[in-house]
């Protein structure tokens, strides 16, 4: 009974995680015929991601919530649920049940909050959804809300939602609960959300930042059981710094790293323990120039190459690159991107907030309302070879300057590291018919970023593919019959990486692990 107990357990953690690596393949965009009724150019739209290039159906037949501000999808990557600020509804575009008075908490009594373009300004990042751990159909919606409570004006709340319900309609059974509320003093928070995944592959490590930098931050923990007791982070190390409104925050691709913005005062980037939720050597980029032209100062976004080495920041006009593997990261810096005057719809299409999508390239939305988004093709390269092409994605409608909120989904488990028990990892995650004990030979390892990788006696030719820890790939290659075939990753950070061999017809013929180490 154990050892059924067992496999059971795991087969559920499996189909959790797996369906998890869809859960961005549809984005919600623009403002939605909520919003206005008629006006086309007001429609909201899905982004869709998978098979082939990246695409937009606008979605004039069921009018959205204006202006989603975080999302998540079901397994099989189909919008699953959808948040603006005020609605919580699902990917029918209808009304979850027992979702009113779920809202950022200004003015909750005036609808007209989530149709205002003013009345948003301050709250870019400020929603999350996730999947509970170890379930396919109990949803986490976490919101920072403004309403004072013991005395704190900004706190994070979290309500749980039963996709199970109402025939697959869904319904909120718990609504607005305080997260801080365990031995613990609260904190103001400011408007802004991040996660990542535990280093074990399956829980979410929850973390909100104060508006000044020498402040604490608050982490939680969501696993299976719910979320554990949240503790506060007080960092050492970090500047005296405070800034009028806080910017876009994040992780790396790799999870090693979190990162924020600080408007008039540079970015902050911190090492990060997925195991422990605890930072660590905290550096500051602080030779940026003015944020954002047109007397901005708020825009400044954030965002990570897929494989964690690289970080892309915006400026409003300018969009700079830094080499997070640099022994100097403020040294690294390459502009890769400058406004070059473009106006889209009615406004220029200048550059702000960012996100990594499905597709492997990041997208950024302006500092106003365009009908554009501008895209990194490349990010993974380095300086001029990422690239950055302005106004590169044409929408059908408009879209504001809020991208919905989501975390690297496809982020598995820290190999090797002491919370690496759950046995989730990339080969689990890509299939499991890997043939058994067919492990490849890797020479040497650990590399430098060349290696050999020494074929089967039976391989007819097919593809060598390289993923890195995040699950994320970095080499593809077609190779011919040989015993030996040499692949070079020397322009990737050091890591651990799966290697995985195919035969022709697009079976497994092997698999191994090398780890780059300079």
């Amino acid at each position: 009974m154990k050892h059924f107990s067992a496999a059971w357990l795991f087969l559920l953690v499996f189909y959790s995680i797996h369906a998890q690596s869809k859960a961005d393949h549809t984005m919600p965009l623009g403002y939605g015929g909520v919003a206005d009724g008629m006006e086309p150019e007001l429609d909201g739209m899905l982004m869709h991601f998978g098979e082939g290039p990246a695409y937009v159906t606008p979605q004039t037949e069921q009018p959205m919530p204006t202006k989603p501000i975080a999302f998540i999808c079901d397994s099989t990557g189909s919008l699953q649920l959808y948040f603006n600020g005020c609605t919580l509804v699902n990917g029918q575009h209808q009304v979850i049940e027992n979702s009113d008075s779920i809202d950022l908490g200004v003015t909750s009594e005036n609808i007209s909050f989530c149709q205002n373009d003013s009345t948003l300004e301050y709250f870019y990042q400020n929603a999350l959804l996730l999947l509970l751990p170890g379930s396919d159909h109990i949803y986490y919606l976490f919101t920072l809300r403004n309403k004072p409570v013991n005395g704190i004006d900004c706190s994070l709340f979290y309500s749980v939602i039963d996709m199970s319900l109402n025939g697959g309609a869904g319904k909120v059974i718990l609504k607005n609960h305080p997260t801080q509320t365990i031995g613990l003093s609260p904190v103001a928070l400011s408007s802004y959300i991040s996660a990542v995944r535990h280093g074990n592959g399956r829980d979410w490590w929850i973390v909100c930042p104060t508006y000044s930098a020498s402040r604490p931050r608050l982490v939680l923990l969501l696993s299976p059981a719910g979320l554990k007791e949240p503790f506060i982070w007080n960092p050492v190390g970090s500047p005296v710094v405070t800034f009028y409104v806080a910017g876009q925050i994040g992780f790396t691709g790799d999870g090693r790293r979190f990162f924020r913005a600080m408007p008039g005062a540079g970015v902050e980037i911190l090492d990060f323990n997925r195991c422990t939720g605890q930072f660590s050597n905290v550096q500051v980029i602080s030779n940026l120039p003015d944020t954002a032209p047109f007397g901005d100062i708020a825009k400044m976004g954030l965002v990570s190459s897929p494989n964690g080495r690289f970080l892309y920041v915006t400026t409003g006009h300018k969009v700079f690159q830094f080499d997070l593997s640099a022994s100097n990261i403020e040294a690294s810096r390459q502009l890769v991107g400058t406004f070059d005057g473009f106006i889209s719809g009615e406004n220029p299409a200048t550059f702000y907030q960012g996100f990594c999508a499905a597709d492997g390239k990041i997208y950024f939305a302006g500092t106003k309302r365009t009908k554009h988004l501008h895209v990194v093709q490349q990010p993974n390269l380095a300086g001029l070879d990422c690239q950055f092409e302005q106004h590169a994605f044409p929408l059908p409608a408009y879209q504001s300057f809020i991208l919905p909120n989501f975390p690297n989904f496809r982020l598995l488990d820290l190999q090797d590291s002491p919370c690496d028990t759950l046995g989730i990892d990339l080969v689990n995650v890509q299939g499991p018919d890997i043939p058994t004990g067919n492990i490849l030979r890797v020479d040497p390892n650990p590399s430098e970023g060349q290696f050999q990788v020494h074929l089967p006696a039976d391989f007819r030719g097919g593809t060598v593919q390289v993923y890195n820890a995040a699950g994320q790939p970095v080499f593809e290659e077609k190779i011919p019959q040989e015993y030996t075939y040499t692949i070079t990753l020397n322009m990737q950070p050091n890591g651990l990486y799966w290697i995985i061999l195919q035969n022709q017809d697009g079976r497994r013929a092997g698999y191994s692990k090398i780890m780059i180490n300079r």
